[in-house]
């Protein structure tokens, strides 16, 4: 696996679990890994970017456990960390997230 796409996934992990610890809400066992899993099934099948579209996949949420903005609006946040951190693939991931 890529080191880039380990890496936010075990941030999120972390994310989630302060998240289940604060409110009780499971979101990487009862959310999260069946979008990530159900994504890159898919993008083998139709030949995407796996890369691509498992780190979509995984950030497509990540305002939530991150709690960052209002939960009416999680879909359009990213943090700003996230987004320097991914840099040169920024522009794909958008795409993936919201086309």
């Amino acid at each position: 696996m890529n080191e880039v796409v380990e890496n936010i996934k075990q941030e999120l992990l972390k994310r989630c679990n302060n998240y289940k610890e604060k409110y009780g809400y499971d979101f990487w066992n009862n959310h999260i890994k069946y979008v990530v899993k159900n994504s890159i099934e898919l993008a083998k099948k139709y030949n995407a970017d796996v890369e691509i579209v498992e780190l979509g996949a995984l950030l497509h949420d990540i305002s939530m456990p991150s709690e960052i903005g209002p939960r009416d609006e999680h879909h359009n946040k990213l943090s700003d960390r996230t987004k320097e951190g991914l840099k040169d693939r920024y522009e794909n991931i958008m795409k993936v997230l919201f086309s």
